[in-house]
């Protein structure tokens, strides 16, 4: 049993296919060569046995729960199949009818004068109102309808809009309600505005873990994690659950059903109860929701995490209606959480799929999301932060886009790394929904390098940030004027849209390198000021910034003129607070209405700072009390190095350095940092240690005294694949078993994408043909077909069938499920013809599609000792190099190749004293001098120490880059192209 050890990354492990006990001990040994301590059991799309929340799938989880504990490894639970939470995999729909998800929607009719309008719904109309058609802008009229009929009969068009209140059985089926065994699409989803809708939900999921697992809870079961809550079952609808409306008609003294039509355009008086309402719907589902989860895992020792949905800024008028006030959901949470797709950061957008916009305001916007949760945290005192981070990411993403996201999260706050995903299986579909991080992926043998830093990192991350600046979030003047413009029309009102304000003020501060957090408006309402000092929970800010606040309640607005008269410095952005949620004026003239460039320079006149940094590069810098211990954080964001000094102003010295990733910590000597791309380090101020040198991985690339010139000998750990350019052909039933029978032919793209999707009901079977060419004897010797087990019904190569039980089964390649079915004793030099007779996949059919297009085919790969090019219409296996030379190892013979590539150099003498390899492509890579390890470089710089380690004469290195396993299946999340990444010795090494 080994020591729990905190702040390691916390994977989602997660589940499809069919899981074995073998399986799951080689996998749960991969965590643990990984260094990785804890994880989340998610089940996911995709699997078939055991049926999840099934007495088999407690079982497995009492099987998992039992061997973390022998290891000393702690586990989470992902509340739901898939996501969102709320519907138990399918089972609370079906348990609990009456507790699925309602709103308010709204209906459009146009009638001529005459036309008659007759309600063929079942439930009376809560409102149903006229406009002429020709006054788009004017008033809507109430009419009754009698006997469920309205007549036109004003003489002219009119739009007639109606409201009512629907259950939410027609919206398309949930995620949480597909893609497994024992899902069938089920429609409906928790009503998240009722409590006891949501007590159902969790009996029938956290419940059922507390029943059995209730001796482990705060033990080896930490906690519970949920997943994108909404209050809406979709775009255009307006949040309601039984009784909503009398509540707030309680607290409000009018009916919100008479100012239904203010939800979709701005009218007087609208914006009075704009606010009214999306203040009491966001109290409602934070404690309705969150509140209800966190307090039944206080009650058990186990802590509530996870995150909302459309938690960006930029949408903030999704993030009102989906998730009403994320701060307050967030406030109960022990572990506040965020979402993090792609590899972005505020600096650049990711290389991966566009979600969140193609623009640098878009990559702007990550300081918001982040700074929400983390300054949540900070107020509620949550000892942790966490990210769901890198889902989506492409699967040839290197391991040093994980490294510079994680970087920016650290230096936001964020102190807990939720992988999203390693995958259990990429069996079928999987491959299409997984993420760059796999225990597949060549390079995750190197993990463990990545959790040191990951480990460390988020243990710097929970020091608190010295922040003497707080910027509002404008919460009041979202809800009071934003309206829904629309289904699926992200537009935001003008008048409403605080997103330029509110970025251009943090993006303005932490590119100054002045640190801030988020102030949120109940919590700036709590605080007490005194001496022009805004005292919040943890935190004593000296700056105020309004970006764009232009509505502000009665408490708000007098506790910043409080702030603001005794001495406290307050900035406004765009707008002046102006006015109350019910229009009565606000008097802030004095107050300064600046540009968010000016900001870092007005500051700066009335605060001393403790630190400042002058040069260049992009840098993301956060300065912690890390347990009294000053400490600075800095991470190079950008393309090139970056160059600064570091000037304090009240820090103590001496100061240690630490490159992050590196175990050498050195005394450092001036204040001059320089910082390699990806490369991040800590400044420890007031701190001393023995070492005066330091790392090799320090500082600016070094004079190349000489390169080591290819080509060179090499040797790989895996044969060679190669991907045959199939047709898929589709017979008769009847005719399965006879190619000639086909008549209908589709190309494939050679990663298996054709025009077609179908379903086993159609086609239990389909065809594959496709022909290779043989060019040497060597590639015969052990030629082997990959596929995976189930896929395949005959296999024939030249006519020839080869028998499928002789393959070897659990082949580890892409998945574990890969069968090696030698067919060297029928392949012959030359065209060779591939003819396979293939299983439709059970995922194929409708009731247990997911949102994952089923036009693929699966891969069937050549396997051997060959080499072959991508682009050939008829794939060529030819001999394998003798060598390899500089560049790319795709355009070499091995575009597929899924191993690891030993490059074999020599060095002739003893003075060099550094070997630097200053482009290996999107790759990582491991070092042996001599067979004695250098060590392993994840991100840049690859460079290595050879002071002192040389002998005289031949020196013998061996340079092993992994390959990436998104190359070889290039498609992304749901099945998007990927470009495919370079890997290789690019450029000659270099000794120095």
């Amino acid at each position: 049993m080994s020591e729990f050890r905190d702040y390691g990354p916390v994977p989602w492990w997660c589940f499809g296919g069919v899981v074995e006990k073998k399986e799951m001990l080689r996998q749960f040994q991969l965590f643990q060569d990984a260094d990785i301590d804890e994880f989340f059991i998610y089940a996911g799309y995709g699997l078939y046995d055991p049926d999840f929340l099934s007495e088999q799938w407690f079982d497995m989880v009492d099987f998992i729960i039992k061997e973390a504990k022998k290891r000393g490894m702690h586990v989470w639970i992902y509340d739901d199949l898939n996501w969102p939470s709320g519907t138990a995999g399918g089972i609370f729909p079906r348990n609990f009818p009456e507790y699925r998800i309602k709103s308010i929607r709204q209906s459009l009719f146009t009638l001529i004068p005459g036309e008659v309008f007759a309600n063929s719904g079942t439930d009376k109309l809560l409102r149903v109102y006229i406009r002429p058609t020709d006054e788009p802008n004017g008033k809507w009229t109430r009419v009754e309808l009698v006997d469920n009929i309205y007549v036109n009969d004003t003489g002219k068009e009119v739009t007639l809009q109606c409201f009512h209140i629907s259950v939410a059985s027609g919206m398309p089926p949930s995620l949480g309600c597909m893609g497994t065994r024992s899902t069938w699409n089920q429609r409906g989803i928790c009503d998240l505005l009722n409590p006891k809708a949501v007590r159902a939900w969790m009996s029938c999921i956290h419940d059922k873990y507390y029943e059995r697992f209730k001796d482990e809870c705060g033990k080896t079961l930490r906690g519970f994690f949920y997943d994108e809550p909404t209050s809406i079952p979709g775009y255009g609808n307006i949040p309601y659950t039984d009784g909503l409306d009398k509540e707030f008609e309680q607290r409000y003294g009018y009916s919100y059903f008479d100012h239904l039509t203010e939800f979709y355009e701005d009218s007087p008086g609208s914006e009075k109860f704009r606010y009214e309402f999306w203040t009491f719907v966001s109290d409602h589902l934070a404690i309705s929701f969150s509140k209800t989860i966190a307090d039944w895992c206080a009650e058990r020792h186990l802590e509530s995490t996870g995150h909302c949905v459309y938690e960006e800024i930029r949408d903030q008028n999704y993030r009102l209606f989906f998730s009403g006030n994320i701060p307050k959901l967030q406030s109960f949470q022990q572990i506040p959480a965020m979402d993090m797709l792609c590899d972005n950061t505020p600096f650049h957008l990711g290389k991966g799929h566009p979600w969140y916009g193609k623009t640098i305001e878009a990559a702007h916007g990550f300081i918001f999301t982040a700074k929400q949760v983390t300054s949540t945290g900070r107020y509620s005192g949550a000892k942790r932060v966490l990210a769901e981070a890198m889902g989506v990411c492409n699967p040839n993403a290197p391991a040093r886009r994980v490294k510079i996201v994680w970087d920016w999260l650290t230096g936001a706050g964020v102190s807990m790394f939720n992988l999203n995903s390693l995958a259990y299986s990429l069996k079928g579909f999987a491959k299409r929904s997984s993420s760059n991080e796999s225990f597949f992926q060549p390079w995750f043998r190197q993990y463990k390098y990545m959790t040191a830093f990951i480990r460390e990192t988020s243990k710097v991350a929970t020091g608190r940030l010295q922040a003497k600046v707080a910027v509002l979030d404008p919460e009041t003047t979202i809800r009071t004027f934003t309206w829904d413009t629309g289904q699926h029309v992200r537009t935001i009102p003008p008048k409403a849209n605080v997103s330029k304000a509110v970025l251009g003020a943090m993006v303005a501060l932490m590119e100054a390198h002045i640190d801030q957090e988020l102030i949120f408006e109940d919590i700036l309402a709590a605080s007490y000021v005194s001496d022009g000092v805004i005292h919040a929970p943890n935190s004593a800010f000296e700056v105020l910034i309004l970006p764009k606040a232009v509505v502000l309640t009665d408490e708000v607005a007098d506790k910043v003129r409080e702030f603001y008269s005794g001495g406290g410095k307050v900035y406004c952005i765009e707008e002046r607070p102006s006015r109350t949620p019910d229009n009565l004026p606000h008097e802030f003239s004095d107050m300064p209405l600046v540009e968010p460039e000016e900001l870092p320079a007005l500051i700066r006149r009335f605060i001393k700072f403790p630190y400042t940094i002058e040069g260049t590069g992009e840098l993301y810098t956060a300065l912690r009390d890390c347990d009294g211990v000053p400490t600075l954080f800095l991470a190079n964001m950008g393309e090139g190095p970056a160059d600064v000094k570091v000037k304090t102003d009240g820090l103590p010295t001496p100061v240690v350095a630490k490159l992050t990733g590196d175990d050498i910590p050195w005394q450092l000597q001036g204040n001059e940092i320089h910082l390699e791309p990806y490369q991040s380090i800590f400044l420890r101020y007031g701190q001393t240690c023995e070492n005066q040198t330091p790392p090799i991985t320090w500082g600016p690339r070094r004079k190349a005294v000489s390169t080591i010139s290819g080509p060179w000998k090499y040797d790989i750990s895996k044969p060679n694949n190669a991907y045959p350019i199939y047709e898929v052909g589709l017979a008769p039933n009847e005719e399965k078993d006879d190619i000639n029978k086909v008549q209908l032919w589709l190309p494939c793209t050679w990663d298996g994408c054709h025009d077609l999707e179908f379903a086993p009901k159609e086609s239990p079977y389909y065809w594959l043909r496709s022909t290779f060419s043989v060019e040497d004897e060597s590639v015969l010797k052990g030629l082997s077909l990959l596929f995976e087990d189930g896929e395949a019904a005959r296999v024939f190569v030249n006519g020839k069938e080869i028998p499928l039980e002789k393959g070897e089964k659990d082949y580890y390649m892409w998945t574990y499920e890969v069968v090696k079915l030698d067919i060297s004793s029928a392949a012959k030099m030359g065209i060779n013809t591939l003819e396979i007779l293939c299983n439709t996949s059970y995922w194929n059919a409708l009731e247990k599609k997911t949102i994952f297009g089923m036009n693929y085919i699966e891969p069937f790969v050549l396997h051997g000792n060959f080499a072959t090019a991508l682009g050939d219409k008829v794939v060529k296996l030819r001999k394998m190099p003798e060598t390899l030379a500089l560049g790319d190892i795709a355009k070499q013979g091995f575009p597929w190749l899924l191993a690891d590539v030993n490059y074999h150099l020599t060095i002739d003498g003893d003075k060099a004293t550094a070997l630097e390899l200053p482009d290996i492509g999107e790759a990582t890579v491991d070092v042996t001098l001599n067979g004695e390890s250098l060590g392993t470089k994840m991100w840049d710089p690859f460079r290595f120490e050879l002071a002192g380690k040389l002998r005289p004469g031949k020196n013998e290195l061996i340079v092993t880059i992994p390959t990436n396993w998104g190359n070889f299946y290039p498609r992304g999340y749901a099945g998007r192209r990927v470009t495919l990444t370079p890997i290789g010795l690019m450029v000659p090494p270099e000794l120095g």
